[in-house]
């Protein structure tokens, strides 16, 4: 059953960070009305390429990614 399908978080695939908030913590949940903001350190030596996020809010992930609630990190190579 779905829950939740107003309320929202963030988690990145292909990334190297935390799992802490207020970074990529999918124990994190933002309510509606509500504001927030999630802070990714990138640390230089991370491998370059396209990665993505999404909600990952348990029981509402599948609703919320299939209605189009995604997008990308792009991250460039480091130099050298």
């Amino acid at each position: 059953s779905y829950c939740f399908l107003n309320s929202t978080n963030i988690h990145t695939h292909g990334m190297h960070m935390s799992g802490i908030a207020p970074g990529d913590s999918i124990f994190t949940r933002l309510g509606p009305g509500n504001t927030g903001e999630w802070y990714f350190e990138i640390p230089a030596n991370h491998l370059g390429g396209t990665h993505w996020y999404h909600p990952h809010l348990h029981h509402a992930t599948s609703a919320q990614v299939g209605g189009g609630a995604a997008g990308m990190i792009i991250v460039e190579d480091p130099e050298g």
